[in-house]
């Protein structure tokens, strides 16, 4: 997956996502992000990032890859395409990730 987006770094320089970061804080509630706070954001759902790549814009290019491959896909009643995944377990078996996460895709 790749996530394009302005990353606040490190120290006090300017920087084009701090103003932002402000502006997000003040009017939305939300905020920017470090690229360390991307890193455990990812982890958290799954992904490990395997570059960074900076551009000559304030955006930044985060590259990252998922173990979790499709195994099982079926039509649900209603239409629907539904995905089951799964990870190779370090055991060396396969775990199938809850229907609660389970990615839906509408059938055509």
């Amino acid at each position: 997956m790749l996530v394009i987006e302005q990353v606040v770094p490190a120290g006090d320089e300017p920087h084009p996502s701090k103003h932002m970061d402000l502006v997000m804080v003040s009017l939305l509630g939300g905020r920017e992000r470090t690229e360390t706070e991307y890193r455990a954001l990812l982890g958290t759902a799954g992904f490990r990032v395997e570059r960074v790549v900076p551009t000559p814009s304030p955006f930044i290019i985060i590259e990252s890859v998922t173990p979790w491959r499709p195994v099982e896909e079926r039509v649900s009643s209603a239409g629907h395409a539904e995905v089951a995944w799964t990870e190779p377990s370090l055991a060396g078996g396969d775990e199938t990730r809850p229907p609660s996460v389970m990615g839906k895709l509408r059938h055509h």
